[in-house]
């Protein structure tokens, strides 16, 4: 008896976890919260350049190079951006350590866009000539991801 409940309950756990991956993948696939912007990015740029599998493969090792650094700064940026505001709690904050924190963000901030600069310079050193003449085209599709419209993120433009 014993024995049939264990087989029971193993065959329902081997269930639960395979609807589970189920759910996970086709997440994935959608481009949902656990594969983010980069997935659906990489794949779209790859797919509209029309990479081969050896320019594909180059290129999704630069886009988590990209990703890696990308993700140091905003993690560092958090930081400043948390430093700079527990100035708010202060009763007579340091205005030159305030001065000191914006220039290190604005310096993140070109940092970020050199990066990504680099990273579709990298990206055009891999095409060939049919492939950069789509060049422009994509990075025109990809615009509003650098400029923060309301496309990219989901709003409508306000009034």
């Amino acid at each position: 008896m014993k024995q049939d409940s264990f087989k029971i309950g193993f065959i329902i756990m081997l269930i639960i976890n395979g609807v589970l991956v189920f759910f996970i993948i086709q997440g994935q696939k959608k481009g949902r919260p656990g594969n983010r912007r980069g997935g659906d990015i990489k794949e779209r740029i790859s797919r509209k350049l029309e990479l081969n599998r050896e320019q594909e493969s180059a290129y999704f090792k630069l886009a988590l190079n990209h990703q890696d650094k990308m993700r140091d700064s905003r993690n560092e940026q958090k930081e400043l951006v948390k430093a700079y505001f527990e100035f708010l709690a202060s009763p007579d904050p340091n205005v030159e350590e305030q001065e000191r924190i914006i220039e290190e963000i604005k310096s993140l901030e070109a940092q970020k866009l050199s990066i990504t600069y680099q990273h579709f310079e990298d990206l055009k050193a891999i095409c060939n000539e049919d492939q950069l003449l789509k060049f422009e085209t994509v990075l025109k599709d990809l615009l509003p991801i650098f400029d923060n419209s309301p496309r990219r993120l989901g709003r409508r433009p306000g009034p």
